[in-house]
């Protein structure tokens, strides 16, 4: 007995100083990633690398077009007024406030500075992960600039504005080679894909986006079945609309862009409306048109989406989050079908060409005359699929929680500022 007795404080004593010297590891460690994250914080935000870059190329850098972190006077780094005259992008960001949903009060807006404030950690998380190797170089040679090359590469890969088109459907290239040997005539394009359209950063601050709205503004994303059976397909949404453009307006700009880039490509601005349409002023250059709804969409759960056409809208801006070999199948598919006031001539070329079946690049654009061309995803056989999918329209940017009005809600709340 009096051995035991002995040996229960002993091990108690033991146990303690364990605990203890734990618990000054862990109160280390965390100090010390703290200081770490302190520091690369610092770099990052006053590195000479990103002050030496023009306000072009850093507005690139930060797609929120602004920048925080824990050290003082980073405010001169990115600022919203620079940034707006450099991408030549002017949203009327005062107009999402306007009639928005009642989960959207004026005089609270606790909401909103949560979702700006997930959004600046979240871009803060991602600089210090795409940073992070370029530190440690850094750091390791005692080197207070570094090479940057990486950076200094991607900019340079990566223009202010997208410019090439890749792809153009209806062409010469998706007729049949019979079809080409008879001298088939070329149906006016209907569909346009923007390479490159997007950068690294302006997809993943897109996945930033989804997620910030998924966990503070949960009631924006929906499982959707198309049609009336689980085999017509469906997907998974969050609606991005209003938060793209005052969250995210470097991202915003450049969807813009891209539409930009197809409309002039197209001509589009020269097509007459067939006469059921609901855009009297005819294709109005995106650049000008409102943003009608901005959709994250994602397949999981659901294996194709059926055919149907974005009614009511002028044009779909999709933007690939995917590369093609992230998911197995899941083509986007589209078949020239444009009706209304065209001659029976016009509408023979139509059936004439062969559907488009495509799985664009990730950063790639697929820009489409929304309401009059059938449009799908074909079945998916695994994998991960993902999209954000941007409706443009002659009326003017939806305000927040607005998902995806109709012409008559939109009329309606032009003359009554209700949503109804």
């Amino acid at each position: 007995m009096l051995f035991k007795s002995r040996r229960i404080p002993l091990f108690r004593h033991m146990a303690m100083v364990w605990c203890v010297s734990l618990l000054m590891v862990v109160v280390h460690s965390r100090d010390t990633s703290s200081k770490i994250q302190e520091r690369m914080e610092e770099q990052i935000y006053h590195s000479p690398f990103l002050q030496s870059l023009s306000i072009h190329d850093r507005c690139r850098l930060f797609p929120t077009w602004s920048s925080s972190s824990t050290t003082d006077d980073d405010s001169s780094l990115v600022s919203w007024d620079d940034c707006e005259t450099a991408h030549f992008y002017f949203p009327q960001n005062f107009g999402l406030f306007n009639g928005s949903a009642a989960e959207y009060p004026h005089q609270d807006l606790h909401w909103l500075y949560q979702l700006q404030d997930c959004m600046q950690e979240a871009q803060k998380q991602r600089l210090q992960g795409y940073f992070w190797d370029e530190f440690e170089m850094v750091w390791t040679n005692d080197n207070d600039e570094g090479e940057f090359d990486f950076w200094k590469t991607f900019l340079q890969r990566n223009p202010l504005r997208p410019t090439t088109v890749a792809f153009e459907y209806p062409s010469m290239e998706t007729l049949s080679l019979q079809q080409q040997q008879e001298g088939a005539e070329i149906v006016p394009p209907v569909a346009i894909v923007v390479e490159d359209a997007l950068h690294m950063l302006e997809v993943d601050t897109l996945e930033d986006l989804k997620q910030c709205l998924r966990t503070h503004q949960s009631h924006l994303a929906e499982i959707r079945p198309f049609g009336q059976n689980y085999d017509e397909g469906g997907n998974n949404c969050v609606f991005l609309g209003g938060f793209l453009q005052f969250l995210t307006p470097g991202v915003a700009a450049k969807i813009r862009q891209a539409g930009h880039v197809a409309w002039t490509h197209a001509q589009w601005g020269e097509f007459v409306p067939p006469l059921h349409t609901v855009h009297p002023d005819g294709y109005k250059d995106p650049l000008e048109a409102g943003i009608r709804t901005s959709d994250h969409i994602s397949y999981e759960g659901w294996e194709a989406l059926g055919p149907h056409k974005d009614s009511d809208s002028l044009y779909t801006v999709l933007v690939m989050l995917s590369n093609p070999d992230d998911y197995d199948g899941g083509e986007f598919h589209m078949q020239v079908d444009r009706s209304g006031n065209q001659s029976e001539q016009q509408r023979r070329l139509d059936e004439s060409h062969p559907p488009l079946v495509l799985k664009p690049k990730k950063y790639d654009c697929v820009v489409f005359l929304a309401d009059e061309n059938t449009h799908q995803v074909l079945s998916i056989g695994g994998g991960d699929r993902k999209t954000v999918a941007t409706e443009f329209w002659g009326h003017g940017d939806c305000p927040f929680g607005i998902k995806r009005p109709s012409p008559e809600m939109w009329l309606n709340y032009q003359s009554s500022h209700e949503w109804r």
